[in-house]
């Protein structure tokens, strides 16, 4: 018996095995043809931060910025209740860029993006991609759908940074991380 979370990855929209009459996934899908307006270079609010794994000790890393600007674009605690389509359609619209960094590097462009993650709101960033983002949709029972993707060549951030007080002395304080994630999550609630 298949278990209802991999149903999607093996019908992949062509066999129903969801039981509905067509695909609550694919139909929505109108990221390709705006994908194909982004050009190598990029201006807009970068809503979280992408850390990949693949190639440890040296992985991807950089902002997430959107085709378009959405509500809720990467705030999965307020995706309840929505269809699948809407929370796969927000999720694809993010544009994964990715530069190789050492896990132990402390360059120039891992500061930025530690504080870009450390943001309060979403910050205006200028991106020039070395080649124009790539689209193309997988699902997988291990990661959440993707965006176009491209490498960066540079990154530039044009606003300043604005990190919640508390946020800010507790990640300066030297804690452990068990009792700093405490602290996090309670100024949070």
């Amino acid at each position: 018996m298949v278990s209802t979370s991999n149903i999607c990855l093996l019908c992949k929209g062509s066999r129903a095995l969801c039981g509905n009459n067509k695909c609550p996934l694919l139909p929505r899908f109108k990221i390709p043809t705006k994908a194909a307006s982004i050009s190598k270079n990029y201006f807009g609010p970068a809503y979280n931060v992408f850390v990949g794994r693949i190639g440890y000790p040296n992985i991807g890393i950089g902002p997430l910025t959107a085709i378009e600007e959405k509500n809720n674009i990467d705030r999965p605690t307020n995706w309840l209740g929505m269809d699948y389509s809407q929370i796969v359609e927000l999720s694809s619209m993010l544009i994964r860029s990715k530069q190789k960094e050492n896990i132990r590097s402390q360059s120039r462009f891992v500061s930025e993006i530690q504080y870009l993650a450390l943001a309060q709101k979403p910050t205006d960033v200028e991106l020039l991609f070395k080649k124009e983002p790539v689209y193309s949709i997988s699902f997988s029972d291990i990661y959440q759908p993707m965006g176009p993707t491209a490498s960066l060549k540079k990154m530039r951030i044009t606003e300043n940074i604005s990190i919640e007080r508390t946020v800010d002395k507790i990640v300066n304080d030297e804690l452990k991380a068990s009792k700093s994630a405490i602290m996090l999550y309670k100024t949070q609630n």
